[in-house]
């Protein structure tokens, strides 16, 4: 009888540990925080939170297109959990993933986790930033973002003592803030060297070709 009874009690963690993480929401809290949010799951003694980072840091998941490691742990006592993450950097994209725990006969069983969730630190964004040396202008900087806030361009125009253009650095990167191209011009448009970089799908540095036919 006693057999019986603690296979039921796996049984019944195990099935309610399918249940995933649901309503997950990210809330801007200040220039260095983010509040996350979710539904309570049923049964769940507690919530491990993950926050996205390099795919080559200890402890992590990998979802195939982020890799995360372990935050903090959360114990599970109301009916909207919630969790601040702080000593975040300014103006600033972050993901998270919420993942339940359940106790059962003194094991600690993972659950089903949460969708990526998204979440961004308060800041500001420069469009263009001109420089001047005894009021002319030597230095134009221009930027583009993307719809989640991540710089996708860079692209610094130089003059010279008349005013004219003598030459630009273009920098591209992609939606995740890796560097794609570091390319610089001289004045009559000539590509005078060239950083370019591939990346797979999860992120990871595929190649690294520079000016002069060098390869990584």
């Amino acid at each position: 009888m006693r057999k019986i009874i603690t296979i039921l009690v796996v049984l019944a963690v195990l099935v309610t540990s399918v249940v995933p993480v649901s309503a997950a929401t990210a809330e801007t809290v200040s220039g260095n925080s983010i509040k996350l949010s979710w539904d309570a799951v049923k049964g769940a003694s507690a919530y491990r939170i993950y926050r996205q980072t390099a795919l080559t840091s200890a402890s992590l998941i990998n979802t195939g297109k982020y890799a995360f490691k372990v935050l903090d742990t959360v114990n599970a006592y109301t009916a909207k959990p919630a969790y601040t993450a702080n000593k975040l950097n300014y103006a600033s994209q972050y993901k998270f993933i919420i993942e339940p725990l359940y106790t059962s006969g003194g094991k600690t069983v993972a659950g089903a986790k949460s969708a990526v969730v998204t979440g961004v630190t308060n800041g500001f964004y420069f469009k263009s930033i001109m420089s001047y040396t005894d009021n002319k202008l030597t230095r134009k900087s221009e930027y583009t973002y993307g719809t989640n806030g991540n710089c996708l361009s860079e692209t610094q125009s130089f003059f010279d003592d008349s005013g004219k253009p003598s030459g630009k650095i273009v920098r591209k990167f992609n939606a995740y803030g890796n560097p794609l191209s570091d390319i610089s011009y001289d004045a009559d448009g000539r590509v005078t060297y060239s950083d370019i970089c591939t990346y797979d799908s999860k992120g990871n540095l595929l190649t690294f070709e520079y000016s002069g036919g060098g390869k990584y």
